[in-house]
This record gives C-alpha cells, sequence and structure tokens, in this order.
C-alpha cells in the first residue's frame, strides 16, 4: 500500500492540472493589446534624460515596449533605468540577467547577491532584488535587477513563468517586464553610499514604474 502512495499522488496531480487547462481554455482572457504610453517623466525632483540604446541588442530582447532613461539630481549620483517591457509569457525568454550583457562587454562582475528593499516602511512593505558590484577599467557600477508581473516583483526569471503560467490558466494577462537600475560609483563615494541612492530612487519611481507596467 505503501508503496502505490507516490503513485496515486502523481495521478491526482496529473488529473488536477489537466483539470486546470481544461478550465483555463474555457475561460475569457484578458486583452494584452496596449498604447504606447510614454513612462512618466515627471518623478519629482529629477531632471529626467533618454538614453541613446544599441538597436542590435535591444532587437535580441524582442521586447514590445522599452524605458532607457537617466534620472539626475544635484544631490544624487546619476541613475539609469532600463524597463524591457513583454506582453506575453512566451516572450519572458528574451529577458535575461545582464550579467551576460555585461560579461560581455568587458566589465567583470565583482559580487551578485539578493538584496530587500523596504518599499514602504509603515507598512514593512518591501520587494527582493538582485544586486550586481561590478568593474571595468578602473570604474565600479552597481546594478539592481528584478522582473515584474502583476503579482508584484520576483528575483528569478524562473518563478516569473511559473507565476505567469498559473495565471495564463485563468485567463489573466501575461504581461511582465524585466527592471535594471544601475549607478556608477563616484570618486568620492563608497559602494555603500551608491547602493542607498539606488535603493532610495527605487522607492521613489517604484509607484509609477508599477503602474506603467501593469495598466
Amino acid at each position: 500500500m505503501r508503496n502505490n502512495l507516490p503513485f496515486g499522488i502523481a495521478i491526482f496531480l496529473l488529473c488536477a492540472a489537466v483539470l486546470l487547462l481544461y478550465m483555463g481554455a474555457f475561460l475569457p482572457h484578458e486583452d494584452v493589446t496596449r498604447e504606447e504610453k510614454a513612462f512618466p517623466s515627471g518623478i519629482e525632483g529629477f531632471a529626467v534624460e533618454d538614453v541613446q540604446y544599441d538597436q542590435e541588442v535591444i532587437g535580441v530582447l524582442s521586447a514590445d515596449h522599452v524605458v532607457y532613461k537617466r534620472f539626475l539630481r544635484t544631490d544624487r549620483v546619476p541613475i539609469t533605468l532600463f524597463v524591457a517591457l513583454y506582453e506575453t509569457l512566451e516572450k519572458t525568454d528574451f529577458s535575461h540577467s545582464p550579467v551576460v550583457c555585461f560579461s560581455g562587454q568587458g566589465w567583470s562582475i565583482d559580487r551578485q547577491t539578493k538584496e530587500e528593499l523596504l518599499l514602504d516602511e509603515a507598512k514593512g512593505r518591501g520587494i527582493r532584488v538582485n544586486q550586481l558590484i561590478q568593474s571595468k577599467m578602473g570604474i565600479r557600477m552597481i546594478t539592481l535587477f528584478w522582473y515584474q508581473c502583476r503579482r508584484g516583483v520576483v528575483d528569478n526569471r524562473g518563478f516569473l513563468k511559473l507565476a505567469l503560467f498559473y495565471d495564463s490558466l485563468f485567463g489573466k494577462s501575461g504581461r511582465n517586464a524585466f527592471v535594471r537600475v544601475t549607478a556608477v560609483v563616484p570618486d568620492k563615494k563608497s559602494i555603500e553610499e551608491t547602493a542607498a541612492s539606488l535603493g532610495d530612487f527605487v522607492r521613489e519611481v517604484y509607484p509609477a514604474l508599477n503602474q506603467y507596467v501593469m495598466h
């Protein structure tokens, strides 16, 4: 009897998966069409300028919409925001870790960690993101990146695909985004100070970013 238990569980899970797929096939699906909408440029206190990007690189990413902007403020280091927005689950394979791109451009990845960023201290609400510290010819840079969907922020593309697949069974939109935020560490500032500035920026820009990605 014990030997049959795992087999029975497997059959149950298989039947449940088939049932969910059957249900999803007959549920109305959210419209994935989207009017082209500019990313909000009026982030309080920042001057914003467009960043010119390599069309070949953007072509490889196959994003449906791209945001690439630099945010400037007198009391902050210049911060660059890149967003590749995808309308469907199937396109998530085109988004990938920037480690590949940075390494290909000659950057050395000195450290890669997971970081918790608190968005709302009063509510204790935060997000978990990836952090890279990289260097090239004496220049140091910090990168934060994550993946975003209607369920929120995930730090792993595999988790993103699972969440989107589950939502697709119930007719939910597969809209998702890859988000990357970078800053060069100034000569007179430490990595910790620059990382703090990046964290502050994410907290300030996140409401507009989430609104742009999800609506």
